[in-house]
């Protein structure tokens, strides 16, 4: 029930089905017991032309002020606003419940602070639907052992449209904890140094539950690296949920999605689940930036991970068992040790279309168990010798994207250099077709397509020449070698021709191959 501010007044505005002789749905609090509306330093409750306070007896943190707001709030109906002060500091020793009102603070940062002084517990909760807190500042002030800042439902109703919003929240065990609910929201939400997880998301009724949003969410811990709050984001059940525009700095995992079975209730037929995580930036974690996997029973499906920037972890993206119909695409993946991993038990995972730099131990790396996976056409920047796909299966359907293309510098009479290395799976077989082609300067263009079989014997390698063609001109030497580390691997490598030479080779490989390294 929205309020108009004409100068000091606020002005009740009427539905059509209101009832104007009981306007009990607006409370302003503040601190004195004027009963004047002009002034801006009073408690008011609109009931009858009757003023009633004051409700508030310290707004400078100097003294608890729990049960007043409870009491206020107790005695007005679902629906309700109450506006708390601005610059005001409210002390509070146990929990505050907003049941199905509006609760508005003067400003998330330095406007309206809650200060929560006990190690457990729970600030702020939030019941019924449509409970809602927007514009505070909420903060453990004595140090969390075990403290939640707000509580969204008990698990026992299933409320629709909470929201937070515009909420710095710091210093609890818990910033934010869902347990239970569906339709809610968090906006312009910043959760800050949590003691276990920025936000936890649990007891939806079953996996594809909750039809949530987050939506401008900022996770940070300050202490980044290796004492930092276990998850930005924790989620052990429901899906159907959005993440945008967020950002996940400092923890252990950025968003750690683990669906538990014991928390799945009632699982639908065929494992739906649905989760996006969209134009988000995740920095710093020291796990993972993403993980996605459930536990034995129960799998969770439909996951679009779009558009993100994920920066600086040891494993950028890690999808993982009962995870199925997964798509990853669009990302920016800028020094990661493992920009995606897909893991044991994960099925039916595309990563195409994403832009991985200065990966160390690869960009995408797909364990034993793993099934039907993708990977298409991406774009690859790191230093030399670093693969691309590791394919650790023995087998698994899906096609793998090996091939690539670099340009040659040679001068005349050069020595080999190599450009590409095959890491060949054992007693496993490989087609690849490689294209030299280019121009000798003074002499003209010069090409040569060579299609090669190559087969794993167990300790070595063979080489079948399927099809070689030169141009006229004979271009540079192009040799496959046995790599002087490892038999079981070929390096591609092409020398100097009689002249300087400008071109390119090419590479494409079917079959069944560990990975595919480019070495210059």
């Amino acid at each position: 029930m929205p309020c108009v501010l004409q100068g000091q007044t606020w002005t009740r505005v009427l539905r059509p089905t209101d009832d104007a002789s009981g306007m009990t749905a607006v409370t302003r609090l503040l601190t004195d017991s004027s009963t004047s509306l002009a002034t801006t330093e009073f408690v008011q409750k609109l009931a009858s032309a009757t003023y009633v306070g004051p409700y508030l007896s310290n707004t400078a943190c100097a003294s608890d002020q729990t049960s007043r707001i409870n009491a206020l709030s107790a005695s007005l109906p679902a629906g309700a606003w109450l506006i708390f002060p601005r610059q005001a500091c409210i002390l509070i020793t146990g929990t505050l419940t907003n049941t199905r009102q509006v609760w508005e603070g003067a400003g998330g940062v330095a406007g309206t602070t809650i200060a929560f002084s006990a190690p457990t517990g729970t600030a702020v909760k939030l019941m019924g639907d449509g409970a809602t807190l927007k514009g505070f500042h909420l903060y453990n002030s004595v140090g969390t052992t075990s403290s939640v800042g707000v509580q969204m439902s008990d698990k026992v109703e299933n409320p629709t449209r909470q929201r937070i919003e515009d909420v710095y929240v710091h210093d609890f065990t818990n910033n934010i904890y869902v347990e239970s609910g569906y339709f809610w929201s968090w906006h312009r939400v910043w959760s800050r140094n949590f003691r276990k997880y920025g936000g936890l998301i649990r007891n939806m009724n079953y996996n594809d539950n909750g039809d949530w949003s987050i939506v401008d969410f900022v996770s940070q811990y300050d202490n980044v690296k290796p004492d930092s709050g276990t998850a930005g984001l924790r989620a052990e059940s429901g899906g159907s949920g959005k993440i945008v525009n967020s950002k996940f700095l400092g923890a252990q995992y950025g968003i750690d999605w683990f669906q538990l079975d014991a928390l799945v209730t009632t699982p639908p037929a065929g494992g739906t689940g649905i989760l996006q995580i969209a134009n988000s930036s995740l920095e710093n974690q020291s796990k993972v930036g993403i993980s996605v996997q459930a536990e034995n029973i129960y799998q969770f499906g439909s996951v679009t991970i779009t558009g993100n920037e994920i920066f600086d972890q040891p494993k950028g993206i890690f999808i993982g068992k009962n995870i199925f119909n997964v798509s990853i695409s669009g990302n920016v993946f800028p020094r990661n040790d493992t920009a995606v991993e897909i893991g044991d038990g994960a099925h039916g995972v595309t990563v195409v279309g994403n832009n991985f730099r200065a990966f160390n131990t690869g960009a995408v790396s797909i364990l034993e168990g793993s099934s039907d996976v993708t990977v298409g056409v991406n774009g690859y920047a790191t230093s030399p010798g670093k693969p691309r796909v590791i394919d650790q299966r023995a087998a698994g359907a899906g096609r793998i994207d090996n091939a690539e293309t670099r340009p040659l510098a040679l001068t005349a009479g050069s020595p080999a250099q190599a450009v590409y290395r095959i890491d060949t799976r054992q007693f496993r077989s490989a087609r690849a077709r490689l294209t030299l082609e280019g121009v000798i300067q003074g002499v003209g263009a010069a090409s040569r397509a060579y299609d090669i079989l190559l087969t794993n014997t167990g300790a070595a390698v063979t080489t079948t020449s399927l099809s070689d063609t030169s141009s006229s001109v004979a271009p540079p030497a192009m040799t496959l070698a046995a790599a002087s580390d490892n038999p079981q691997s070929i390096v591609v490598s092409v020398a100097g021709a009689r002249g300087d030479f400008q071109g390119s080779l090419s590479i494409s490989i079917d079959g069944k191959i560990v990975s595919l390294k480019v070495m210059r």
